[in-house]
């Protein structure tokens, strides 16, 4: 009974790593140190980021990152970041209503 019991703990002890290990996986590319640089560099419009290809930005800001999630993440904030550029959100401290 006792070894049943030890055996249980060990799979549910398992599962949780497996469980932390995934949710690190997932947030790793959120929390990379690399994403706000890369970020910074994007939001300037005469970066040399922008002239760069995808394996030059990968080599200089993400070489630890596989290169196929790096491509994938990268165009993903690039869009974002394009996005925000051309549609900055109103501050509305500074709205002028005038109906």
């Amino acid at each position: 009974m006792f070894i049943l019991v030890f055996q249980r703990i060990r799979i549910v002890q398992s599962q949780l790593q497996q469980k932390t290990l995934s949710k690190q996986k997932k947030s790793d590319w959120s929390n990379y140190h690399a994403k706000k640089q890369i970020t910074a560099v994007l939001s300037n419009a005469s970066a040399s980021i922008h002239k760069m290809s995808l394996k030059e930005i990968h080599s200089k800001w993400a070489a630890q990152s596989k290169y196929q999630n790096f491509t994938t993440n990268y165009k993903r904030m690039q869009t974002k970041i394009e996005t925000n550029l051309s549609h900055p959100s109103i501050d509305s401290n500074h709205q002028n209503h005038t109906f």
